[in-house]
């Protein structure tokens, strides 16, 4: 409970969004590994580590990352997305 509905309300929703704002505080405070000289232009995720190395992915595995995406905008349709992470692009 809270002083008042407010306070209540408060309460409830910082319990919820803890562990993103937890996220959001570690990405924040992130080194980004060196951006890739070259891309790998085709479908599907790829990972770049900060090795060199490239591997198609299913998806991202990490908890949290910045993510873009470019678009066709006459037809929206999605060209290229961007993510990055601690551990890699």
């Amino acid at each position: 409970p809270g002083t008042d509905i407010a306070d209540h309300i408060f309460k409830i929703t910082m319990k919820q969004v803890k562990p993103y704002i937890e996220l959001a505080d570690k990405l924040y405070s992130y080194e980004l590994p060196p951006r890739p000289a070259t891309w790998r232009y085709a479908a599907g995720w790829h990972r770049y580590d900060r090795d060199g190395s490239i591997t198609q992915v299913d998806y991202p595995t990490e908890e949290a990352l910045v993510f873009d995406v470019e678009t066709f905008v006459k037809d929206n349709y999605p060209v290229m997305a961007t993510a990055v992470s601690d551990k890699a692009w």
